[in-house]
């Protein structure tokens, strides 16, 4: 039976948010509306950063055709900028920003204009010439306004890595502001924190970062996944041997090579392997 939404090729659109009407905090899927400089309001559909009215988007998606819902755009990539109104401004702050209420958005709109995110991000002592905002308050509002900063910076990061959507929230909220750090020293780890990313889905984003071969991380996290595989299958553990071959043929590389045997050796030191029966299983 053929589909009653018809879809075309891939339509660029460029525009300020005139509206949000519903997102999910858990996943990032968001529906919203924009004015595009060239097909005018128009409502988008997909995973976006954190929006609201006056923030600037750009970027690409499918056009369809909906009987019910009227034309739409599903989103494939999305770019932010900042606000540039003062009503703009105003909206951002209300909406995302911790502590700052429509009162306390307006004040710091009235002091600082067009300037306002510039002086709560990078210069908090200015925000007290604000009535009713003490040095407390003006760091919490900074503090808040550079973490979301540092959240879309995660998730632009994460999104160009093939993580999206709610297992990139997990890891944001698992790591917070040493996401990048923690990933960029060993995405493999990722794995054991947290549901939805498993050796594999780990591996393909270290590959996508050039970290591959005979890394130590991605040996740990292989040895880890061919005895859990094992258990999965009703072994009680694999010899020496059997885990080499399983784990070799897995991450790609040559049985003989010591890195493995060497790793193997360093992890049973660290009790993350524990041996029974001259049986290696994970802890």
């Amino acid at each position: 039976m053929p589909s009653s939404t018809s879809t075309t090729d891939e339509i660029q659109f460029e525009g300020p948010v005139t509206g949000v009407r519903f997102t999910n905090p858990d996943t990032g899927f968001t529906i919203f509306e924009i004015e595009d400089k060239k097909i005018g309001k128009i409502i988008l559909k997909g995973e976006a950063p954190p929006l609201s009215r006056g923030i600037k988007v750009s970027g690409e998606g499918t056009f369809v055709k909906d009987p019910k819902w009227g034309n739409q755009i599903d989103v494939k990539s999305i770019k932010k900028t900042d606000p540039d109104s003062n009503d703009g401004i105003e909206a951002y702050l209300i909406e995302h920003v911790e502590n700052i209420g429509p009162v306390m958005a307006k004040r710091l709109v009235t002091a600082f204009g067009s300037k306002t995110l510039e002086v709560i991000r990078k210069q908090p002592e200015r925000v007290r010439e604000v009535p009713g905002i003490g040095a407390q308050r003006a760091e919490a509002i900074s503090n808040a306004a550079n973490a979301l900063i540092e959240a879309e910076r995660v998730m632009v990061f994460l999104n160009g890595h093939g993580i999206t959507g709610s297992v990139a929230m997990k890891l944001y909220r698992e790591y917070g502001n040493k996401t990048l750090e923690t990933i960029k020293a060993d995405p493999w780890i990722t794995a054991d924190h947290i549901d939805g990313i498993g050796f594999l889905t780990a591996d393909r984003m270290a590959a996508t970062m050039g970290m591959t071969g005979a890394h130590p991380g991605r040996i740990r996290a292989g040895l880890i996944y061919a005895l859990k595989q094992g258990e999965s299958e009703g072994h009680t553990g694999l010899t020496k041997d059997s885990l080499c071959i399983e784990t070799a043929k897995l991450l790609q590389l040559s049985v003989a090579d010591r890195a493995l045997t060497r790793r193997i050796d360093e992890l049973v030191h660290a009790k993350e392997l524990m041996i029974g029966d001259v049986r290696f299983r994970a802890s």
